[in-house]
């Protein structure tokens, strides 16, 4: 588990099941899992905290949406190395998108 804070909890989106449910900004949430979708070039992190099946089909929160500290980069990278076979320039731009996350 990867620790992050939620920087922007906007436009929760209309058909989210839960509306009061929704990630909340200035919260700590806990990365367990990360995706890349290689069609809009994004990343995807999976909350502990948002885990449940009764959050469906919303089980993953776009990556700009939290900032996470530095020492944790080489972790996200190994957790979505583990979980997804990547191209070479798929890895440079996830590595990209994972450092713009980086809390200053």
């Amino acid at each position: 588990m990867i620790p992050c804070i939620c920087i922007d909890n906007s436009n929760c989106p209309i058909d989210y099941p839960l509306p009061s449910q929704w990630i909340e900004k200035n919260k700590e949430y806990h990365i367990i899992d990360v995706k890349y979708v290689v069609k809009s070039e994004t990343l995807g992190f999976k909350l502990l905290e948002k885990k449940s099946e009764k959050f469906f089909p919303y089980m993953f929160y776009k990556s700009d949406r939290f900032v996470f500290e530095e020492k944790y980069l080489s972790n996200l990278l190994n957790m979505i190395n583990n979980s997804e076979e990547l191209k070479e320039e798929e890895r440079v731009k996830v590595k990209r998108i994972l450092e713009d996350g980086i809390l200053v």
